[in-house]
């Protein structure tokens, strides 16, 4: 499948049969659709321009495979202010996480080694390692 970037325009939120998706236009006035529930942290409004790495897919035309935060670049470092701190278990291992939030509000859930060297309210510098599917990943490169 061959893959690509495009400049996109956010259109407008649409809905089908009870699903929310987003619809986009690019320059060459195409219609690109894609499901409004992974890219709620995007906080797009109409007009807004963002990339998107979109792939042909066969006679079915071509497809959205990833949009690009607009506001979040790869391998760059951020500031958040951590909301709580916290312990999971997932397959049976235990993994200590943050929640912090953004500017905008939005709140992510961060992997670190040992969430009690952390307390509420404080600020860290995260980097942005990936995003896939709309979800950000971030890893905190400075403790406080």
């Amino acid at each position: 499948m061959e893959e690509r970037f495009e400049e996109l325009t956010f259109y407008k939120e649409a809905s089908i049969d009870g699903k929310p998706f987003f619809l986009f236009r690019n320059p060459a006035n195409e219609y690109r659709i894609v499901e409004a529930q992974n890219y709620s942290s995007f906080h797009l409004q109409p007009g807004m321009t963002l990339r998107a790495r979109v792939r042909k897919k066969g006679c079915a035309g071509q497809e959205i495979s990833e949009l690009v935060h607009p506001q979040y670049e790869e391998g760059k470092v951020y500031l958040f202010h951590i909301i709580r701190t916290g312990l999971v278990t997932f397959n049976n291992e235990t993994m200590s996480f943050l929640v912090a939030k953004d500017a905008l509000g939005t709140e992510y859930k961060i992997k670190v080694e040992n969430s009690s060297t952390f307390s509420s309210g404080d600020v860290v510098k995260c980097r942005l390692e990936d995003q896939i599917n709309g979800r950000l990943r971030f890893v905190v490169t400075k403790a406080p």
